[in-house]
């Protein structure tokens, strides 16, 4: 079973040739992981799928949760698709983080990957990565690369919006459906 999905990319003319980008999953079995904060829930710390919770409002990613018996195992993450490494370092909420600019349907779009262990990824700011190419592992549950978080994947995709190397909005949760409205449901693509 292959983990990539192509996406049909119109030509801007009928003589240019464009090649569908690929997609891939961030993390393996991406889809069937996204079980208790998917995007645009609202969850806060007395109404929540998860204990402790530290944060309120609409959630502007999809957490990719482990499943048993992955605790102590590396759970590598992958580039979803082409791109360049916009960030690398830690970020309170979140403790390793990791954003690439991608371009999916000729759209500039940032991927977020949250959780990461900083210290497994070897790729630097503005270094090229192809989809599929490993960014590094997820952070031990409430370590400092989990930013004190259970060991989970929180990805997002925020678009440009038309303007390049608009920097992202990386908030993890919004206070109101429109501002939600901002960003990418990742299911969508996978």
């Amino acid at each position: 079973v292959s983990n990539e999905k192509k996406i049909l990319v119109l030509p801007n003319t009928y003589t240019e040739e464009r090649r569908a980008p690929i997609l891939h999953e961030p993390i393996e079995r991406f889809a069937k992981r996204v079980s208790k904060k998917p995007f645009g829930i609202f969850v806060s710390p007395g109404d929540s799928p998860v204990e402790p919770e530290r944060f309120q409002g609409y959630h502007t990613a999809a957490d990719a949760e482990i499943f048993d018996g992955e605790e102590a195992k590396n759970i590598f993450i992958k580039s979803a698709a082409d791109g360049r490494a916009v960030s690398v370092r830690m970020v309170s909420g979140y403790g390793g983080f990791v954003v690439i600019s991608h371009v999916i349907d000729g759209d500039e779009v940032y991927g977020i990957y949250g959780h990461v262990r900083l210290e497994s990824v070897i790729m630097k700011q503005n270094d090229a990565v192809r989809a599929g190419d490993i960014i590094g592992v997820l952070g031990g549950a409430y370590s400092n690369d989990s930013g004190g978080e259970r060991k989970h994947l929180h990805f997002g995709l925020y678009p440009a919006r038309g303007t390049p190397n608009t920097p992202p909005d990386i908030r993890g949760y919004v206070q109101n459906k429109e501002e939600l409205s901002n960003w990418m449901n990742p299911l969508q693509f996978f």
